[in-house]
């Protein structure tokens, strides 16, 4: 499946936090179940066996073999109101020693966003920033800038800053569990998988590639980062403060020294990367 930090050889992963019903109707089921082996099996072949498709399933919670029940949305498309109500009675009648309640929502053209929703990523509470929202709010902070001469300096720093503080947060959610992994070398080598596997699984960029041959500096390519790609669709030609500060306050954390990134590259189309170096000074970060 992957090793610890990393799973190159599995495919995207794609989580809904809300759906878009349009084209024709859908209806989405909210099931109780009981966890246990086949039990989604069971409940795709009913719906299958009337002739529906199913458009999604999703696990809208952290279920554990200690689990007694969870909890499923499944889309099902080209049915409604009728169709809808038709399945949710015939879940609760044919499959009731799996299923424990239904709840049903049949639309046509419509957003639904399930009420309630958290989002975890780890164990940590989370949230979710659109591409499209990060790129709004460059370029409106952008053209702002450009009107008040003198201010741009100032805020990238604030920038910087962020990111640093962010970059610090993920290193020590990785040094607070991590193992005596037999010496310096090693220890480093494992810290810059996990930053490039984190910083992939947060959506940040498509792909990180992070190394070093000397411990000292270091190379950090980044495909489709985030803050490129916004900056890109805000016409801006500002450096990504946040991400060279997310390299700093991790590094700085991974190796306790003060750390300093710089951009070598700064991609603008689409599965390009983003190329940063950062280098660790003699200095001990405070």
């Amino acid at each position: 499946m992957g090793d610890k930090v990393g799973g190159d050889a599995l495919r995207n992963i794609y989580i809904p936090t809300g759906f878009l019903l349009r084209d024709k109707p859908f209806t989405l089921l909210d099931l109780v179940v009981r966890n246990g082996k086949g039990v989604v099996a069971r409940i795709s072949e009913l719906i299958l066996s009337r002739g529906y498709s199913i458009a999604n399933i999703t696990t809208p919670g952290i279920v554990t073999s200690d689990t007694d029940k969870g909890r499923l949305f499944i889309l099902v498309e080209d049915c409604d109101e009728a169709c809808g109500r038709e399945l949710a009675e015939a879940l609760r009648r044919d499959l009731k020693d799996i299923i424990s309640s239904v709840e049903y929502v049949s639309a046509f053209n419509i957003y639904i966003f399930p009420r309630n929703i958290v989002l975890y990523f780890i164990d940590a509470k989370a949230h979710v920033f659109t591409h499209g929202s990060l790129h709004e709010g460059f370029q409106e902070m952008y053209t702002y800038l450009s009107s008040m001469p003198g201010l741009e300096s100032h805020v990238q720093n604030a920038l910087r800053n962020m990111g640093k503080g962010i970059g610090r947060h993920l290193f020590k959610r990785w040094n607070m569990r991590i193992e005596d992994v037999g010496g310096f070398e090693e220890y480093v080598k494992q810290g810059l998988r996990f930053f490039e596997a984190i910083y992939n699984a947060m959506g940040l960029a498509s792909r990180v590639r992070a190394y070093t041959e000397d411990y000292i500096n270091y190379v950090i390519e980044v495909v489709d980062n985030w803050e490129c790609s916004a900056l890109s669709e805000a016409s801006s030609s500002a450096m990504p403060q946040i991400t060279l500060g997310i390299i700093e306050g991790y590094l700085g954390g991974l190796l306790g020294k003060r750390v300093v990134a710089t951009e070598e590259k700064h991609a603008r189309s689409p599965g390009e990367s983003c190329v940063y170096t950062a280098k660790s000074l003699e200095s001990h970060i405070e």
